[in-house]
């Protein structure tokens, strides 16, 4: 079980990189989340199937070893790193999916969906991150 753990675990170590210079150069090619035509659209799913298989490795790997570690009350740290790490990337998506459907890739104030989605995001962050 705990081999079964590490490569759940570490096919997302081993894949994010990679699928994030393949979104860098998608982006500086053309800059595109929710469009189906493009290959963001589809590593953004990639990504999210690999986040979800990382995680339950991580719930496995607790259920093996929670009484060994009973003593140091691991869960409730477990769900406060997990809940950042998988709150945020849902939060990205979610902020990501209303600018793109509400400035619909015009510009508002000078900020186009793309850049309001980034800015927002990143503000989130870090108040979230002062508060937590």
């Amino acid at each position: 079980v705990l081999d079964q753990c590490q490569i759940l675990c570490m096919q997302f170590v081993l894949l994010r990189p990679i699928t994030s210079v393949i979104m860098i150069v998608c982006d500086a090619i053309h800059e595109s989340t929710w469009d189906y035509r493009y290959p963001q659209f589809y590593i953004m799913w990639i990504v999210n199937i690999s986040i979800f298989f990382a995680f339950t490795g991580l719930i496995r790997f607790y259920h093996v070893v929670k009484n060994d570690l009973n003593w140091i009350n691991p869960f409730a740290k477990f769900l406060c790193i997990k809940g950042i790490v998988f709150l945020t990337f849902w939060q990205g998506i979610l902020i990501s999916f209303i600018a793109n459907t509400v400035y619909n890739q015009t510009e508002v104030e000078g900020f186009n969906a793309l850049e309001w989605s980034k800015q927002a995001q990143s503000f989130l962050i870090c108040l979230e991150m002062f508060l937590f």
